[in-house]
């Protein structure tokens, strides 16, 4: 048990975090066959899970969250950080309701994606990744900062105004040079990649 919870609730979301999918493919098949030699079918579901983010991750294309994804609801807290568009209703109300502290940031990022893909949602986008911020910032959870400051620095960058580029720098060089070189996720590439823009 004890491994089977290291690895779906620790080293895997971490992988996922990074953006490391190739060490996370090899850790949700390390669960899979830990989970099936010992027949534990609760986290036999997760390395399920495990499987379908990252088919999903691997296609590049948008799944929305549907039965199929069977997630309890700790699995299903988790789906949003992973993959933008599994930010479903519930999880948004589990937030909204105080019951998912821990990734209410990146929750609220997530959905504040999902309506940037719809039509005229930036409004409503932005709102919800100040929101996202101020979260973060609150808990001090910086790598959440930093995914939450690209989302806002990307859409203020897309308006094209110099206005926007000027704040998008602003909100986002701190959080790069706070990581330091030392976190190469995917997440602090991203945030490089928008400022060298």
């Amino acid at each position: 048990m004890s491994l089977a919870w290291a690895l779906a609730m620790g080293a895997l979301p971490v992988a996922l975090w990074r953006g490391d999918d190739a060490w996370a493919r090899e850790l949700a098949c390390q669960l899979e066959e830990h989970a099936e030699r010992h027949a534990l079918a609760y986290w036999n579901e997760w390395s399920l899970l495990y499987r379908q983010v990252l088919a999903a991750r691997a296609s590049r294309v948008d799944v929305p969250y549907s039965a199929a994804w069977r997630a309890d609801a700790v699995q299903g807290d988790h789906l949003a950080t992973w993959l933008a568009s599994l930010a479903g209703e519930a999880a948004g109300q589990r937030c909204a309701q105080g019951q998912v502290a821990w990734c209410a940031a990146e929750v609220w990022r997530a959905s504040g994606e999902r309506l940037l893909l719809g039509q005229g949602g930036e409004a409503a986008a932005e709102a919800l990744f100040l929101r996202a911020l101020g979260i973060a910032r609150r808990q001090g959870a910086l790598a959440w900062e930093l995914r939450c400051a690209t989302s806002l620095a990307r859409l203020w960058r897309e308006r094209g105004d110099s206005d926007g580029c000027r704040r998008a720098t602003a909100l986002l060089e701190p959080l790069v040079l706070a990581l330091g070189d030392g976190h190469d996720g995917a997440d602090r590439r991203a945030a490089l990649r928008l400022l060298q823009d």
